[in-house]
């Protein structure tokens, strides 16, 4: 992503400053291309919105899956769950799927249990909060322990609350790249309306 912004800017960087009008064409093209990328991604996201809510599901899963061998993915998770104050992908029982929290290992401490993330702000200094915590399901109220709603509806429910914030957000993005290319167009037309001017001239000389 890196080098195709070094190279997409390189046109418009080079067609500034030599006032080469076929450089600064191939980067107004280049920034309507990616203008119009953006908006095609945004309504395939609209479109598709179960496959999306399914594709998001999938990479939580695997992130919840290596939470304990990947550090950066049990930061992402930690992060994610403690800003949202939700737990697992769908549902708790989500990590299951990681083998330190899975019920099934019943020799690990951490089994039957969720991650420190998932206990409410109260009981987040305890880092061993939600160790075996769904194991007591039938004698303790959950939702007084730890939060019991997975991050997926947690998230789209944050994007249905905050869909102005989003909107703004979308049109902020999107607006320097329509002002580059407004500003490009007529830099060419003035380099076009000046070079028209020389031309004049030397027919007249």
């Amino acid at each position: 992503m890196g080098c195709l912004i070094f190279v997409i800017s390189s046109f418009g960087v080079l067609g500034s400053l030599r006032e080469n009008v076929c450089l600064l064409k191939t980067y107004k093209y280049l920034l309507l291309l990616t203008l119009i990328f953006e908006l095609i991604c945004g309504l395939i996201g609209f479109a598709f919105w179960p496959e999306v809510k399914k594709m998001v599901d999938r990479n939580l899963s695997v992130a919840i899956e290596k939470y304990t061998s990947n550090s950066d993915l049990r930061n992402m998770i930690d992060k994610l769950q403690r800003e949202l104050e939700c737990c697992g992908s769908l549902t708790i029982d989500d990590w299951d799927s990681n083998p330190y929290f899975s019920c099934k290992n019943i020799e690990s401490y951490r089994s039957c249990g969720v991650p420190w993330s998932c206990c409410l702000r109260k009981y987040e200094r305890n880092r061993q909060c939600g160790y075996g915590v769904r194991k007591n399901r039938v004698h303790v109220k959950l939702s007084n322990e730890i939060y019991t709603i997975g991050c997926l509806d947690k998230g789209f429910e944050f994007f249905k609350n905050n869909l102005m914030l989003v909107a703004g957000l979308a049109v902020a993005f999107t607006l320097p790249l329509i002002i580059g290319i407004f500003m490009i167009h007529i830099f060419i037309q003035q380099i076009l309306a000046q070079l028209t001017k020389v031309n004049k001239e030397k027919i007249y000389l």
